[in-house]
């Protein structure tokens, strides 16, 4: 029995980094859930105090974990992200941008958990 990615993520790019490999990809979700989903209240943190430099670094820091998840357009947004920051001297120059990628976060990272449940539930099954 196959697994299949959710049509919500990336699947050619799934399928590119897993070919298949369900248990692979369960380990990689979950880190990511463990470590980039946890680090995203720091990001509206960073972005609250102003603090561009550490913002900046926190963005570069969780971007490519989007990509091993399927979520490529969402690393293209903390690209764009990224990007700008390095033209700006004030973090509330990214408002519009940020306030963007806010929300796309909090509508695709709750894919990546339900990914991880059918994974985890995938595994579980009898062979």
């Amino acid at each position: 029995m196959n697994y299949r990615f959710s049509d919500q993520l990336d699947l050619a790019k799934l399928q590119e980094f897993y070919d298949g490999d369900p248990r692979l990809a369960s380990g990689v979700f979950e880190a990511f859930v463990q470590e980039t989903v946890t680090a995203l209240p720091d990001l509206s943190q960073l972005y609250l105090s102003g603090d561009l430099a550490e913002f900046r670094r926190l963005v570069h820091k969780i971007k490519p974990g989007f990509l091993y998840v399927g979520l490529t357009s969402m690393y293209g947004k903390l690209s764009d992200l990224e990007s700008q920051c390095e033209k700006v001297t004030e973090v509330a120059d990214l408002s519009g941008l940020f306030y963007e990628v806010k929300s796309k976060l909090q509508a695709e990272v709750p894919w990546v958990e339900d990914e991880l449940k059918r994974l985890k539930e995938f595994e579980a099954m009898p062979l």
